[in-house]
Formats: C-alpha cells, structure tokens, sequence
C-alpha cells in the first residue's frame, strides 16, 4: 500500500488501506488501520476495520489399504494336471493394490504350476500423503515365474511417493517325482515420485507462528503489555490480504511468503521494523486486468486496489461513484495516467512508496500520478493542482514543503525554507534538523540518532501483523 499520499485537489480524496496501527508519533501509511482518508467528503465513505480472514486449510492424507490376494487355484491330481491360475489382489485406495495370489498347488505326476500373479497397481496419493506401490504377485507354486514389482504410486500435490515393492517371489521347485522347478521372480522395484512443492496454506501457518513469535519476543524485550495468547489461532482473521486470497481476487506469491517468513525469524532476533519491511513485498498478487470492478462500496467501502493486476509502478482503483452505496465499484487503472510536466495531478508517487491505492473522486477530475523518478510530484500550490519540477537539495521549498526529493526535507529553520538532505539510520538528527529520512521507519531518537521504529508497538503487541500488505 502507498506509504505517503501527497495532498489531492479539494474535491478528491486519496484512501490507503492497510493492515495495522502506525506506531506512535510516526506516520507509517504501510501500517494504517483500516483506511486512511485525504480530503474525502462525507459523502464519499468512512473508514473501516477490514474483514475477517478464513481458516487456513488443512493437507488431506491418503486412504488406507483394502483388499488381500485372491486364494490359489488347486491342482488337480492325475496325469499332466495343470495347476489353478491366480487372482489379482484389489487396488487398495489412495495406497497401492495388494499382492496377487501365489499360483496353484503342483499337479500330480507331471503337474505344470499355475499362472503368474498380475502385477498390482499403485494407488494414487491424496492432499499430499504417500503414495505406495502395489506389490507383484507371487510366482506359481510349481513353475510359475515370479510377478514383477508394482508401478509407483502418483502423488498428487504430496511432499513425496514411494517406490514400488520388489518383485515376486520365485516358484517353488516341482515335486520331486514330476513338474519341473519354478523360476525365479523378476520383479523391480518401483520408482519414487516427485516432490511436491509447499503449498501456500502451509506457508501461511508458518507466516503465523513466525510473525507470533516475533511478537512475543520483541514485546517482552519492551515490556510492553501483550494479548497474544491467541496469536496463532487469530493470525488468519488478522491478515490483511487473506479475505481477497479466499475469495480468489488476489494470488500468493510462495516465493515471496517464504522471504516473508525468513524475514520474522530474522526479527525474532534484531526486533527490527525496517528490513521486515523490505522482505515482505510482493506476498499477495493481484489478479484483476484493467478495466475491471475492484473493491465494493457500503459503509465502510471495501479497498480493491490490491485486487487489480501491477502494470508498472503505480496501480489504481479509481472510484468515480458514491462508495457509500454497495452497489459501487472502483475500475482498476493498470497502470493509470503518468503525469507529465505541467499536467493537471491528483497524487505522488515518491521513489521509496509502493504506489497501490485507491483513489476517490469526481467524474472529470485528475488521475494522474506524478512520479519522483521523473523528476515530478504533485504541486497544490495553485488552484489547479499540476506536476511540477522537484526542488534539488539547496533549493527553496518556501511555496510547499513536499517540493523536496524523498531523501531531503524542507528546513524551515532559516529565513528561507530550503531541501536539505535527510539523515539515515545512524546518522544525527535533531528537531532543529538534519531530520530523518521520511518512508523509511526511521525516528530521531533520544541518542539524537536516525533509529529503526522497532517492531514492539502496540499493534504488533496485539497479534496484528504489520506485513505483508
């Protein structure tokens, strides 16, 4: 979500939706609870708490094995007597079949042994358990050669398959008088199937015990009071993102979770909000194209900017519409208007802000966005707000405070308000300037130092976590 919102014209209004309270003192646009407003009129909506996440759902396990082997035929006595052929043991469900039947008993003088015994067939893994293997069935009693080895079970979604059984077992000899001896079986084992990938219901059970023990771990080192006893069990209901993962309109991005989870286990030890911050980007992915509904309006109106596909560095759901009415939507604009000099703006999008909101305003009103890479912000110092020139450091930043780059501030301690640049982690900082960097979760602290916000505050020390957005 957009960290900082530069002033929109009167008559629009900039809401960012987050996903927690900003610490105290300290304003942190990534951590807003519920929904931030910018000149929104009260026709336009309140803020709202976000919904209420789902149950993270749970890996299924494979069925078990059913079916024996079928009995051996018989052998009949007397002359040249073939033995019984065997029956296929049934496929056992989710885990492999079951071994074939041995073959039929010797014959009589002569007597030549029964069939072999089919090979048995894998079962099929389910929700991720192991697939095992049928077994081969066993060789005729008197002759027979031996079953092969059951095919490996597939396993569908699993963390891994087992190969099949080996092979049959050779045929007894003949009898002493007459059938000649069984071969042995030839039977191979199976092979073992693939791994299967972690699914991201797994990932977010970690995310929430990883972002709980963070927690527990920070806010004691504080002595701050907590209410974490449910953390684990409550994390799902607290995460932002996740009512849009349920109902499909956004995708998790696996890769970008497990970065996410290795950065709370960081925190767990250095109790840092600045690095935590860079690894939790990209976690929830949007998936709606330009053009299309995004959010849903009531009281309180439901963000959609997140819904929408990312199509360079600013996504937009633009609502034109009374959003207190439920029957009102934004419309993502993937990537909406770029300002260009002098163009009439409604916002900025600064170098170090990720640039996902929505934005409230008024059929024919301005869209744009004035991007700081092009050398741009909004300017509200005219009627008619416009992209205008950044102020390089030195400059005078009499006419508008926010003239100044993302890694200067506007001193206003001489007779000519000019950009100075800003202090970063480490370095000094004072009320009287050099001030510290702004959109990086950095305070001037008591050592009159640029100090990281840490991760204790009171939001965190309540089970909400402040990431990912």
């Amino acid at each position: 979500m957009k960290k900082t919102i530069a002033r929109p014209r009167s008559s629009a209004c900039l809401r960012v939706s987050g996903a927690g309270g900003a610490p105290p003192n300290v304003l942190v646009a990534a951590l807003v609870l519920g929904a931030w407003s910018f000149g929104c009129s009260p026709s336009e909506g309140t803020a709202g708490s976000g919904n209420s996440g789902g149950t993270v759902a749970v890996q299924g396990t494979g069925g078990a094995q059913f079916g024996g082997g079928g009995a051996a035929g018989l052998g009949s006595g007397g002359a040249s007597a073939s033995g019984g052929a065997n029956s296929a043991g049934a496929i056992g469900s989710a885990t492999g079949g079951s071994q074939g039947g041995g073959g039929g008993s010797s014959g009589g003088s002569g007597g030549v042994g029964g069939a072999t015994g089919p090979v048995g067939t894998g079962g099929s893994g389910n929700g991720g358990a192991i697939a095992h293997a049928g077994n081969g069935g066993g060789g005729a009693k008197a002759g027979g050669a031996g079953g092969k080895g059951g095919a490996a079970g597939a396993a569908a979604g699993g963390s891994k398959a087992t190969g099949g059984a080996s092979g049959g077992k050779g045929g007894a000899g003949g009898s002493a008088t007459a059938g000649q001896g069984g071969s042995a079986g030839a039977g191979t084992a199976g092979a073992g199937g693939a791994g299967g990938a972690v699914s991201s219901a797994t990932l977010l059970v970690e995310l929430g015990n990883a972002f709980c023990a963070a927690a527990r771990t920070c806010c004691a080192q504080k002595s701050l009071p907590t209410t974490l006893g449910d953390c684990e069990t409550k994390f799902p209901s607290r995460l932002w993102g996740l009512p849009y993962f349920n109902k499909g309109t956004v995708t998790i991005d696996n890769a970008a979770l497990a970065a996410c989870i290795a950065g709370y286990k960081q925190t767990s030890s250095t109790c840092a909000f600045q690095p935590l911050e860079a690894a939790c980007k990209g976690v929830f992915v949007g998936t709606k194209a330009p053009g299309a509904a995004c959010g849903k309006g009531g009281v309180p109106s439901t963000s959609g900017a997140n819904e929408c596909k990312a199509g360079g560095r600013v996504t937009q759901c633009l609502w034109t519409g009374d959003s207190n009415l439920s029957t009102t939507t934004g419309v993502c604009q993937s990537p909406p208007a770029r300002g260009n000099l002098g163009d009439p703006c409604a916002t900025t999008c600064r170098k170090n802000e990720s640039c996902v909101f929505d934005l409230f305003t008024s059929p024919g009103y301005p869209t744009a966005t004035c991007l700081e890479e092009d050398g741009l912000y909004c300017s509200s110092a005219t009627s008619e707000p416009v992209c205008a020139s950044i102020v390089p450091t030195g400059g005078s930043c009499a006419a508008e405070s926010t003239a100044c780059a993302s890694t200067d501030y506007c001193d206003q301690t001489g007779a000519t308000p000019k950009c100075r640049k800003a202090a970063t982690l480490g370095q000094a900082c004072s009320s009287s300037g050099p001030e510290c960097a702004s959109g990086m979760s950095l305070f001037c602290g008591t050592s009159s130092k640029c100090e990281d916000l840490g991760f204790a505050y009171e939001t965190t020390c309540g089970g909400t976590p402040p990431f990912p957005l």
